[in-house]
């Protein structure tokens, strides 16, 4: 009946699980975790692992004539870090070919149906024998696809039970394809049996189809121990794949050598469950960090370097006009970094950053683009503070000091207000905020100005400068010494004789784009010149910021906001003197 469908929806995953634990209450002993399954025997799982034969098992034949349409109390999907590079590694444990994000990286999150948000923890692969036209395993009216892709992730229900939601997208293959592109290529290695690979630059919105209808049913794991605590999210359309991915797939070696040729579970019964159906308008994934705007026009590119600062930004107050007082007092965590879009709605606008440079999309030395100019950037004697704030160690010019300005690329003059650092965990390549065509240095800092646009508009200039650790540095230099204070949280300290100019690269060529503060309340008014060369800083530095505590004295360990979607930004860049 239509009158109950939101009711249905709202308490669809809040049925019984018992067994909602890695391997499910009703599989007795040890029996079901140590089985190690095959394809070729799946009417064995049930006897193994119980689960596999209850009554909300997974996948189903999805009969589109039975899928109920949602109504609009039913909220959108959101995806918080899908645009985001990340690393990680690709293992083949036997029965399909996983990846599983880097622990340093970026978390990447899913708001589902009932509101909740859901932690990515890995996808996979399912796939069938060359020449065939099976390989997926969920079906629409009985029709399969060539293979299929799940996205898993992790969370807890209305009612507090643990779950896991999964993304299911139909894999087409392209047999006419010659080339394989750039985000299959990624994937495409033959790895040995249980053994793993390095890959990077992965972004996980790549791998989702243009059009987001989906179906949702409430079902179970698809492999033993077949626990039925899943959501599932399963996309209408396909995506293509080249042939030559499946023949990587299919040639994967299983435990006793043989090839992985087939994957896949047939479909079981759907036993009364209702499936919902998700289209025009309730389909509208509103992804904060992966809208993709409409390029702008190549033939106005010198006008729009000379309007960059003059993109109408209203608001020149510390807290723009979306964000409330919520957001003014809201003492935001790195470990959280879902949530500031919550607490602070302009942490979802259309210009955050930081971003991950494409070289490969950048407009280069334009008519109109200076080198940068300094003023005082060389004073031997300045005096500044050190203030732990909880989520840096932000250096402060004294009040008395002379004022340090620099030049911008629009040939307006901005005061410097403040420079701080960004960095990752020990032993880890990640800790700068923004990216290189995917790849993040070990920290990076950020002289914060202020000033005016050609417009008399307030704006800020962040200019940022990679720091890449040097490890074999036995002793620490002493412009590194002066900066290297524990300051307890919320204390300051003095510090005299620090020269800026010391804390730039020889090499100035820059990129140059229009972003946000990199915290909330992620402001976007700056002018963002990031350069391209980094400077060496001493491992022993970076420890030292990594032991500063935050409010509840946890040690900062890492400190940097995950890469935002461009949206159809320029990037400019300014080298060789330009």
């Amino acid at each position: 009946m239509q009158g109950i469908i939101a009711l249905l929806v709202a308490i669809l995953f809040c049925y019984n699980t018992a067994g909602a634990c890695s391997y499910a209450a009703g599989d007795k002993g040890k029996t079901c975790k140590d089985y190690h399954f095959g394809y070729s025997n799946q009417d064995d799982w049930k006897n193994k692992c119980p689960d596999c034969g209850h009554n909300l098992q997974s996948p189903i034949n999805i009969l589109s004539s039975l899928a109920a349409n949602t109504d609009e109390s039913v909220a959108p999907l959101k995806m918080c870090g899908w645009c985001d590079v990340r690393s990680g590694t690709l293992k083949n444990n036997g029965h399909t070919l996983k990846f599983t994000p880097s622990q340093y990286g970026s978390d990447a999150y899913l708001s589902s149906r009932n509101h909740n948000s859901f932690k990515f923890l890995q996808f996979h692969f399912h796939w069938g024998p060359k020449n065939t036209k099976v390989g997926s395993e969920h079906t629409v009216d009985g029709g399969a696809y060539n293979g299929e892709m799940h996205f898993v992730f992790s969370g807890t229900d209305e009612c507090g039970s643990q779950k896991y939601t999964v993304v299911g997208v139909f894999l087409k293959t392209d047999r006419s394809a010659k080339n394989v592109p750039v985000k299959w290529q990624k994937l495409n290695c033959q790895v040995a049996y249980n053994s793993e690979e390095q890959v990077q630059d992965v972004k996980l919105y790549d791998y989702l189809p243009e059009n987001k209808d989906y179906y949702l049913y409430a079902g179970s794991l698809t492999t033993p121990p077949c626990t039925e605590a899943v959501q599932w999210i399963v996309m209408k359309n396909p995506i293509v794949v080249p042939e030559i991915f499946f023949d990587t797939l299919r040639s994967l070696k299983k435990e006793d050598g043989k090839p992985l040729t087939r994957n896949h579970r047939g479909t079981q019964p759907l036993n009364g469950r209702d499936l919902y159906s998700c289209y025009k308008g309730c389909n509208v994934v509103a992804v904060s960090l992966c809208l993709n705007l409409q390029s702008i026009m190549e033939g106005v590119t010198v006008l729009l370097v000379a309007l960059l600062l003059s993109y109408d930004t209203t608001v020149a107050s510390p807290y723009a006009a979306r964000n409330s007082g919520i957001c003014k007092n809201y003492y935001f965590s790195y470990i959280k970094q879902w949530e500031w879009i919550i607490k602070c709605p302009d942490c979802g606008g259309q210009l955050q950053s930081p971003i991950n440079i494409e070289t490969h999309h950048i407009i280069s030395n334009v008519e109109s683009m200076t080198p940068l100019t300094m003023e005082l950037w060389n004073d031997t004697y300045g005096i500044f503070h050190l203030k732990n704030n909880g989520h840096t160690l932000v250096v402060t010019p004294y009040k008395y000091q002379p004022l340090t300005y620099l030049n911008s690329p629009n040939h307006k003059r901005f005061k410097l207000l403040q420079f701080h650092f960004h960095w990752g965990e020990k032993y880890s390549r990640f800790g700068s905020e923004h990216t290189v065509d995917g790849r993040s240095y070990n920290g990076e800092i950020h002289f914060v100005f202020s000033g005016n646009d050609n417009r008399g508009v307030k704006k800020h200039v962040v200019l940022a400068v990679f720091l890449n650790s040097d490890r074999t540095l036995t002793q620490v230099s002493l412009k590194w010494r002066r900066l290297q204070h524990q300051v307890p949280y919320n204390k300051e300290i003095f510090i005299i004789g620090l020269n800026l100019d010391d804390y730039l690269p020889e090499n100035k060529d820059y990129y140059l784009y229009a972003g946000s503060l990199t915290s909330p309340p992620c402001t976007e008014n700056v002018q963002w010149i990031v350069l391209k060369h980094p400077i060496n800083v001493p491992e022993a530095f970076l420890d030292t910021l990594r032991s500063l505590k935050t409010e509840d004295s946890q040690s900062l360990k890492k400190n940097y906001r995950w890469t935002q979607a461009l949206n159809g930004r320029n990037i400019w860049s300014c080298y060789g003197g330009c």
